[in-house]
């Protein structure tokens, strides 16, 4: 893969002038969660390419070999086969980043892709536990604090680049002790649990519905009394949506009225 000058303001001054400065300014953060199996991954196939994907989930991009292969999208797997007793992925990734920054590969992307931002905030876990001096062991109560301060830190640093944000999480299922209602959100632990998704204008969960002519894969648009969702653009008197949208980032965009054109391939 050929990388574009090392000077981040030139590399966006050239994208500026080849693109538009709309373009490169009406990006969108979603973090799509859901149980395994709802098209989190496979939707990415409708996302603005070529992709960068952080890979933290082993095995988890494989239906995207296609894209990999015709340079429509990269695929990072060496954060997968984290050690809790000897971990690296989190500090590997946060140089790398600082790595791709400095380079203004982000630049050149359509879709900045964590999968899944679960296991990406385990392997953040991880690294405070080292710190710790307890590398591989059961986390206390006071290390909840510090592996929100890293993950939060880290996901404003995302949220400042200049492309689409897709985070993906696996779901949890959470029960009122008093009440015994079940709700569903993000899987994310400690305080980063409640805070991170704050972050996020879109969060949508990822569904399945069975109908006599198949499975629609869809996104749940709005909260329920089950599943947690929002979305803040479709609070625009000029975007219209619905309760369930179909899986397909293109498709929300032009709802939205924001860019969704391709950049280049690899």
């Amino acid at each position: 893969m050929a990388l574009p000058a090392t000077n981040t303001d030139d590399v966006i001054k050239m994208m500026k002038e080849k693109y538009g400065a709309k373009d490169m300014t009406e990006h969108l953060q979603f973090l799509i969660y859901g149980p395994s199996g709802s098209g989190k991954t496979y939707s990415l196939r409708t996302a603005k390419t070529p992709l960068w994907i952080d890979s933290f989930d082993p095995g988890g991009s494989t239906a995207l070999n296609d894209m990999v292969a015709d340079g429509r999208a990269v695929v990072i797997s060496e954060y997968e086969n984290e050690d809790a007793k000897h971990p690296t992925a989190f500090k590997l990734w946060d140089e790398n980043f600082d790595k791709l920054e400095k380079g203004g590969v982000f630049n050149r992307i359509g879709t900045y892709v964590l999968d899944s931002a679960t296991t990406w905030a385990q392997a953040i876990l991880n690294e405070v536990l080292k710190r710790a001096a307890r590398a591989g062991g059961v986390p206390q109560q006071n290390d909840w604090y510090p592996q929100m301060v890293l993950m939060e830190a880290a996901v404003k640093r995302i949220m400042s680049l200049p492309c689409d944000v897709v985070f993906i999480c696996h779901d949890d299922i959470l029960k009122d002790e008093i009440t015994g209602k079940i709700m569903r959100a993000p899987l994310l632990t400690g305080k980063a649990r409640k805070r991170i998704p704050l972050l996020f204008s879109e969060i949508y969960f990822a569904d399945v519905k069975r109908t006599p002519k198949g499975s629609d894969y869809v996104w749940q648009m709005r909260k329920d009394s089950t599943n947690d969702a929002r979305s803040r653009m479709a609070g625009l008197p000029s975007v219209k949506i619905e309760d369930f949208e179909p899986q397909d980032f293109k498709a929300l965009m032009r709802k939205f009225h924001k860019t969704y054109e391709n950049l280049p391939s690899f």
